[in-house]
């Protein structure tokens, strides 16, 4: 539902049609009613038992990755529409990161966990609840928001690997890298230092982003590829199809470019609206399977809630 306000908001914002407005607001006011109840700030999860190789997660549990993207949401709200209610929505979700996450220090950064009840560290989640924190500083001016965006974002940092690339995770079973994990990472960048004006890890961003580049696009519109860390150190091989939507038509950016006024990439010029398109689509899935059905259905099933980040984050690089 976050995404769908994510995407109403920026329909309005592009078209001025009063009903994309209307139906932003009818998805934010649902996340409002269904927050997770029982922590210190406004959180959500999934309504699903889950099981990845890394932990089980109990249906109902938060995970910092959906309350910092459904976090993000409420902000485009804010920053859209001027209501401060959003604001505040926003507010207390990083609440609820700093008091109700576990934290890991490690050299001069320190990891944001993933759940609230065991401590997981996983670079995308890491950095998205870093960004939530450094999005929402730059509206409130709370320096504990900050403080900690910045050791977050520090420690994903100084892991990046030789080659500019990052593991999902440190943990040796989480040694593999991928597109849209990658994609997180790199849009937190780019949001902590806009929000911060702190641009220290401007090189990183620029870095990964070449490795991002070159890596998991092929020329025109052919598949892009999901990289594991082989046997073979730095040799790629291509998984078949899961429920993560990662062999997705995408084009081949063109003259990309990382810096001045906020510019990323020169894209395919058909590429900048395609998330206006994809969209419905997107939902008519979602709205057609029901999502357990999806979840167990095989290599074929598509997951909407994977497929949709991966549209609405690319847009922000072709801005």
């Amino acid at each position: 539902m976050g995404f769908l306000a994510r995407g109403f908001v920026r329909l309005h914002k592009t078209t001025g049609d009063q009903v994309w407005q209307d139906k932003a607001e009818f998805a934010l006011q649902w996340l409002v009613e269904n927050q997770l109840p029982g922590y210190s700030g406004a959180c959500w999860g999934n309504h699903f038992d889950y099981q990845s190789r890394g932990f089980y997660l109990p249906k109902g549990v938060p995970t910092v990755v959906w309350t910092a993207l459904i976090g993000h949401a409420f902000l485009d709200a804010y920053d859209h529409f001027q209501k401060d209610p959003y604001l505040q929505i926003a507010v207390s979700a990083c609440d609820h990161i700093l008091r109700d996450l576990g934290t890991l220090r490690d050299g001069e950064g320190t990891c944001i966990s993933y759940i609230p009840i065991k401590d997981t560290q996983v670079h995308n989640a890491n950095t998205l609840g870093a960004s939530l924190l450094a999005r929402t500083y730059s509206h409130t001016g709370n320096e504990s928001y900050r403080e900690l965006a910045q050791k977050a974002m520090q420690y994903t940092a100084q892991h990046q690997r030789p080659d500019s690339s990052w593991y999902y995770a440190e943990k040796a079973d989480s040694h593999w890298i991928d597109n849209f994990h990658t994609a997180y990472v790199l849009d937190c960048f780019k949001h902590y230092a806009q929000s911060t004006g702190d641009d220290r890890f401007n090189q990183k961003l620029t870095n990964g982003y070449e490795y991002w580049k070159k890596t998991f696009f092929s020329s025109g519109w052919n598949t892009e590829i999901l990289q594991l860390q082989d046997p073979a150190p730095g040799h790629p091989v291509q998984l078949p199809g899961d429920r993560h939507p990662r062999f997705l038509p995408r084009p081949r950016p063109r003259k990309p470019a990382i810096g001045g006024k906020g510019r990323a990439m020169d894209d395919h010029p058909h590429a900048r609206p395609h998330w206006l398109f994809l969209l419905p689509s997107i939902f008519a899935v979602a709205s057609q399977q029901d999502t357990h059905a999806a979840l167990g259905a095989g290599d074929n099933a598509v997951c909407p809630c994977w497929t949709l980040p991966t549209v609405v984050g690319r847009e922000r690089y072709s801005k």
